[in-house]
């Protein structure tokens, strides 16, 4: 997948943002992949023969330990300041038209938090529709453009 600083191999992964997105922009069964190193990717393929053994109590609450022990507390102060996020997408209709764009911005993490509070301020401030409403209907499609430190290209 080509993205801003290189090709990346990735995988398909089941990210309930796909389904926003669809909601908003009338474009259904999209796909997001995440970028990993091969090995995981080849294992994440491995463990589709391993799910009965997901679904034993004392295995998910060993895998749960261990998900805990490694991955809890979120990123380390540096990660935040200076690790950055890019994200590539690619969209095609019947008749074959395609257009494509990447995005970069800073660590996931800090981009969520950032434009979390932009959207809540957003909501503090103006009178908006009430109801369902995904970020883009309630932003509008250039929101990530106008963040600072996001760019965004389309081609």
């Amino acid at each position: 997948m080509p993205f801003p600083s290189g090709n990346r191999w990735g995988v398909s992964f089941p990210w309930g943002d796909v389904f926003t997105s669809g909601v908003s922009t009338n474009t259904p069964n999209g796909i997001v992949y995440a970028t990993m190193p091969l090995f995981f990717g080849v294992f994440l393929r491995l463990t589709c023969f391993l799910k009965p053994l997901f679904a034993n109590e004392r295995f998910a609450k060993a895998l749960q330990r261990q998900a805990e022990r490694f991955l809890s507390g979120g990123p380390h102060a540096d990660a935040l300041n200076n690790e950055r996020t890019e994200f590539w997408a690619e969209a095609s209709n019947v008749q074959g038209q395609r257009i494509a764009g990447h995005m970069s911005g800073p660590n996931v993490y800090r981009l969520t938090v950032d434009t979390t509070l932009t959207i809540a301020q957003h909501c503090l401030e103006n009178t908006v529709k009430t109801g369902y409403q995904t970020p883009s209907m309630l932003m509008g499609s250039d929101f990530f453009s106008k963040c600072p430190d996001v760019q965004t290209a389309y081609f």
